[in-house]
């Protein structure tokens, strides 16, 4: 079922050098929005309303929400609103690829800016460097493609360079403490609920959901 016209995502969005001390998230942000991209390609019409990892989310929800995110990723790359942008996008099933496909491209193009890692943005969390919110966000869709898969039984390769700079910025950035049971939003860190306990030597793809809460 794989489209390689709707989830080819290009690798010339990271020219420019960022001047922050964080570590540059593009390239990784690449290889994350593209590996999400070929699970996308892969749920079938039939999986829609299978349930997901991602508490309350169904498959169908959980891709209307990702075209969401990877929407959110270019509006805050260009300067833009985190607060007005939806939390889901609904597209019709055949022009799902294409629609995240679409919004990845603008989202590249945007944090390839110079300054674009240097610029302060606003999210509900903090208000934080570019350079964070990049680190950050392929940690999400790095997660929503371990959701997605686990849902439809697909076996993505996964990078282990974008991997580790998700599960770094998030155990830098999402402490262990202070978290619910249930990730219910009363302690303030929804929708993260407690880390869930795994090997030190667990794939770092089962590190990165258990530390968000997830159970690999």
């Amino acid at each position: 079922m794989t489209n390689t016209t709707n989830t080819t995502i290009s690798n010339t969005h990271t020219d420019s050098a960022p001047s922050s001390s964080i570590p540059d998230a593009r390239p990784n942000f690449q290889i994350a929005a593209r590996l999400c991209g070929e699970v996308f390609a892969g749920i079938g019409p039939d999986q829609l309303d299978l349930a997901t990892p991602c508490k309350d989310f169904t498959v169908g929800q959980l891709c209307g929400h990702v075209i969401a995110v990877a929407n959110r990723i270019g509006v805050l790359g260009q300067g833009g609103d985190f607060f007005a942008t939806p939390q889901s996008i609904d597209v019709a099933f055949a022009d799902r690829s294409a629609a995240y496909s679409s919004f990845v491209e603008v989202a590249l193009d945007a944090w390839a800016v110079d300054g674009a890692l240097d610029q302060t943005i606003t999210v509900p969390w903090g208000v934080l460097p570019g350079a964070a919110i990049a680190m950050m966000y392929v940690n999400e869709l790095s997660v929503h493609t371990w959701d997605l898969a686990t849902a439809t039984g697909q076996q993505p390769v996964w990078n282990e360079d974008a991997l580790g700079m998700a599960l770094f910025a998030m155990q830098f950035g999402l402490p262990r403490d202070g978290r619910s049971a249930t990730g219910d939003g009363a302690d303030g860190m929804a929708p993260f609920a407690a880390v869930v306990d795994v090997a030190d030597d667990a794939p770092l793809i089962d590190r990165l959901v258990a530390w968000n809460g997830r159970r690999p």
